[in-house]
């Protein structure tokens, strides 16, 4: 049984930190503002590869969520690395 079956209390604060993700990762229609940045993450969640159109403040989103997967261990070895060197160098090459 997981915690959440075990403290009813905890099974309830899990599911509104769910329906909170669950609204925060829900697309809005093509054209409305913001699109692109569910566009890139869902490009960068899929191929992992830094989507061409993606902001400085995304790179820097996405390499964090990378050093964290890295951290937890839960990228392949040698993925992350590669991932974090390229957006670098996409950070870099935006920077000049």
């Amino acid at each position: 049984m997981t915690k959440a079956h075990e403290d009813p209390e905890r099974g309830e604060a899990e599911q509104r930190v769910w329906e909170d993700l669950r609204f925060k990762l829900a697309a809005p229609p093509p054209d409305a503002p913001g699109r692109r940045h569910y566009a890139n993450l869902a490009i960068f969640l899929q191929r992992f590869q830094v989507p061409v159109h993606s902001s400085q403040a995304e790179k820097e989103a996405y390499l964090q969520l990378v050093r964290r997967l890295e951290a937890a261990g839960q990228l392949k070895p040698g993925v992350g690395k590669q991932l974090e060197d390229a957006l670098l160098r996409a950070m870099e090459a935006r920077g000049r």
